[in-house]
């Protein structure tokens, strides 16, 4: 596995999680800084999610950027 793949899993299985639980459990934070925990914490884990099934599957080798 590449080092890159290995950054993408951490990412959905650690830091995505870890976000959503921390907008979901911190009182010292206002609503607004919940919702943006909670946005980026779903956004991190869809990003890097679908990015590491494309990347495994050989979807989008053919791309030449």
């Amino acid at each position: 596995m590449e080092k890159s793949q290995a950054v993408r899993l951490m990412d959905v299985w650690a830091l995505g999680p870890w976000l959503v639980m921390l907008s979901l459990l911190s009182r010292p934070l206002r609503p607004w800084e919940k919702r943006v925990l909670l946005g980026v914490g779903i956004a991190t884990i869809l990003y890097n999610g679908r990015n590491y099934l494309l990347n495994t599957s050989g979807a989008g080798k053919d791309f030449d950027a």
